[in-house]
């Protein structure tokens, strides 16, 4: 795991690599020196490499990916922009996780429900309110049509007002 995080981020993780084998590969073109100090030399390299690189990195992805474990709505964003077009793999990914999502929200829901029954009270009445708004509504666009028809001038009148505001 300790390695694999290390190419977390591939781009840099190869840079990286590659700049601590420069020393290295320096060393190869020279003619005087000998192949046990190579080794040294490449020992060393991969040691300051470990070191340097490899404990912040493996630091830093180990919280990254704990807090993607926490927050479930990031790691679902970050996985379909890693999957772009193979929604295949990514479905087969997430209905690991649709069950657990669902039974959490379902006992959610059901506690919300339970603690808030005038909610529920007060949504059905500004239900019924907002029903017979729309059936004023209606009576007055059928009242202002047959005035129209009856009253031709209404209509240009309203055409003034509206220009108007």
């Amino acid at each position: 795991m300790y390695f694999k995080n290390l190419f977390y981020n591939p781009w840099i993780g190869t840079i990286f690599a590659i700049i601590f084998c420069i020393p290295t590969f320096l060393l190869l073109g020279e003619k005087t020196v000998t192949n046990g100090e190579i080794i040294k030399v490449f020992c060393a390299s991969v040691f300051a490499f470990v070191i340097i690189y490899g404990i912040p990195t493996n630091i830093i992805v180990s919280n990254y990916k704990e807090n993607l474990k926490k927050n479930l709505g990031i790691r679902l964003v970050k996985e379909v922009k890693k999957c772009r077009g193979n929604y295949y793999k990514f479905n087969i990914k997430n209905d690991e996780f649709l069950v657990k999502v669902k039974n959490h929200l379902v006992l959610e829901l059901k506690e919300l429900s339970a603690n808030s029954n005038e909610s529920l009270d007060r949504i059905d009445e500004i239900d019924k309110q907002i029903a017979e708004l729309n059936i004023t509504i209606e009576e007055e666009t059928l009242t202002t049509s047959k005035l129209i028809k009856k009253h031709p001038f209404i209509k240009t009148l309203q055409d003034v007002q509206n220009r108007a505001n």
